[in-house]
């Protein structure tokens, strides 16, 4: 299926776009390529069912490092990254989690958001971080704001 796939495209020449490499995503778990954000070398992939974490040092060929399952997880549509946390939030109602990212090769839980009061189950919740805030908006509900 096209949605269990990362794309590549080479845009050197932007008049004329390629396909210069595939990742096809882990369907261990069901998933599906959704969000993603980068930092540095590596891409952070929202899977539906998991976080997958790509070296794109070479971008035609992504490499998985990690791929982080949480029990919890239903439906993760989204992905923003801050330093060395990401913050993944769950379209099943499970609310914010935040991972600590520092290792590439090894995510790790360090805390979870509740969903604001009656956002439980929201459809696609998309998050953005920046100057310390935490921006969690989604189409029915409006925005939330998380502060230092």
């Amino acid at each position: 299926s096209a949605f269990r796939r990362l794309v590549v495209f080479d845009i050197a020449d932007p008049t004329a776009p390629f396909v210069a490499g595939t990742y096809e995503v882990n369907d261990l778990h069901d998933g599906y390529a959704n969000g993603f954000a980068i930092n540095g070398s590596y891409l952070y992939l929202a899977t539906a069912y998991a976080l997958a974490v790509l070296d794109i040092s070479n971008p035609p060929t992504p490499v998985e490092v990690a791929y982080y399952v949480h029990p919890e997880f239903s439906d993760t549509l989204d992905v923003a990254l801050a330093g060395q946390v990401a913050y993944v939030p769950d379209y099943g109602g499970r609310g914010i989690f935040v991972l600590d990212v520092s290792n590439p090769a090894a995510p790790s839980e360090l805390r979870r958001y509740l969903d604001p009061p009656g956002w439980a189950g929201a459809p696609d919740p998309n998050v953005f971080a920046h100057g310390g805030y935490l921006y969690y908006g989604e189409e029915s509900h409006g925005m939330y704001i998380y502060g230092p």
